[in-house]
């Protein structure tokens, strides 16, 4: 427990109840909702809290045209995370944020996407999107500001468009 929830619940006597946990989680909430958006930390918690603003990736819009490229020429709606595994790197470079974007959707199984018609329209480059997503303890919270982008300018300069359309 944390010092704060110590010194909250301090004179409880008999410990924390259900409600004055809720109450201490409210509090806190609404403390937090009104400090700057740099790090900060929980009292109720003792966990780091910041808002992360995180770009769409090369390594997540290549693998976005890898999951259309192979939506195109299989069977499947869906295909799982290994399918489509680009060389040199270790992990899936937070494929999993493009649903963010909604430019996949989850299946039925862990690590199993399937491309949405958004996500189709992206890399056929019909559409931009938001170029940042807000993340917040991993939850989305929403675009920040008004810049957007494609696919070429998201894959940057580690990818080539043609190349990875061609596959």
């Amino acid at each position: 427990m944390s010092e704060y929830m110590a010194d909250f619940f301090g004179g409880n006597g008999g410990g924390p109840t259900k409600e004055s946990i809720i109450q201490a989680l409210r509090e806190e909430n609404q403390r937090l909702r009104k400090i700057p958006k740099e790090s900060h930390y929980c009292r109720v918690c003792d966990q780091r809290c910041k808002e992360y603003h995180r770009p769409m990736y090369g390594t997540q819009a290549a693998r976005l045209i890898m999951l259309y490229r192979k939506a195109q020429l299989g069977e499947q709606p869906a295909y799982h995370v290994r399918d489509f595994v680009l060389p040199n790197t270790s992990s899936d470079g937070g494929f999993a944020l493009l649903v963010h974007w909604d430019l996949i959707w989850p299946g039925e199984e862990r690590g199993v996407w399937g491309i949405t018609p958004k996500g189709k329209d992206f890399v056929e480059q019909q559409i931009t999107v938001p170029k940042r997503i807000i993340l917040y303890d991993d939850n989305f919270l929403g675009f920040d500001g008004d810049e957007e982008v494609g696919v070429v300018e998201a894959l940057g300069t580690n990818f080539n468009y043609e190349e990875l359309m061609s596959r």
